[in-house]
């Protein structure tokens, strides 16, 4: 069985291989640099990034931008393979609408997988700024950027990872679906949920996230020291 897991991975990993060598293309680099210069140049987006969590820095990093027209901030992802951007999703600033760029969709790869491609294992959200809160803080995370992981997704997941931390929304829905997730990622996936009173880790401080991370991977430790 152990065998016939090995030998499905790696046909996976060369049929991914071979599907990102026919699908993808670069997404405009002049109209990321420009979203990207709007971002630097308006506070008022830059505020509302700050009041979820993510440091400047970050929004650096991720390359984060902000679209006039839309009044929305862009999170770019990136290939499969983590080489260059070939899209991005965008939020409103108020309300809560969403928006996707045309061209690869964002189901077709993982937000935040060009950080963490090599890791062992990851902790998987649904929304992409919690997937960069858990980075900011060394944690490795990418996320789905929905609620409904496509096969191509599930396909990434378990072609790069051994361990998946499905990381549910702290009610009845979020834990659903998190459940049923994990019965598709081949044995690898482990639900975990929030701290108790809390819906998902943006409602938690910079000092309870790394504290929640490390119950999460090592819970036989984390009693021990509540003893």
């Amino acid at each position: 069985i152990d065998t016939y897991k090995v030998e499905t991975n790696i046909l996976d990993s060369i049929r991914l291989k071979l599907e990102h060598e026919n699908r993808y293309e670069p997404f405009d680099q002049n109209v990321l640099e420009r979203l990207h210069s709007n971002l630097a140049s308006h506070s008022e987006p830059r505020a509302y990034l700050q009041s979820r969590g993510i440091s400047t820095d970050s929004m650096i990093e991720y390359f984060l931008g902000y679209s006039l027209p839309m009044d929305m901030v862009t999170f770019p992802y990136y290939d499969p393979e983590g080489k260059f951007v070939v899209g991005f999703q965008a939020r409103s600033v108020t309300g809560k609408e969403f928006k996707n760029s045309t061209g690869t969709k964002k189901s077709q790869t993982l937000y935040g997988i060009q950080h963490h491609k090599w890791d062992s294992e990851v902790f998987l959200f649904e929304s992409p700024i919690d997937s960069i809160l858990a980075h900011q803080h060394g944690i490795p995370a990418v996320s789905t950027m929905g609620a409904n992981p496509s096969k191509t997704q599930i396909s990434l997941l378990t072609s790069h990872y051994k361990t998946i931390y499905v990381v549910a929304d702290n009610d009845s829905a979020g834990k659903a679906a998190a459940f049923k997730l994990c019965e598709k990622l081949d044995g690898r996936g482990i639900m975990v949920l929030p701290p108790e009173g809390v819906k998902d880790i943006g409602e938690m401080n910079i000092h309870e996230i790394p504290q929640w991370a490390n119950r999460v991977k090592n819970p036989v430790n984390s009693l021990l020291g509540e003893m």
